[in-house]
């Protein structure tokens, strides 16, 4: 499903002692995309929520 498209490593974060990992949004843009999708990714406990 993936054939042909380019998959953009995700970003490395640190919140307060958790660490985790989300979509690079500035390596998206650099690349200028008419279309960007990223998959759901679950919330650490205790992280940011939505």
């Amino acid at each position: 499903m993936l054939d042909g498209l380019e998959v953009v490593p995700r970003a490395r974060c640190s919140y307060r002692s958790g660490h985790f990992e989300e979509m690079d949004l500035g390596a998206v843009l650099t690349r200028r995309p008419r279309a960007s999708t990223s998959p759901p990714t679950a919330i650490p406990p205790g992280g940011p929520q939505p």
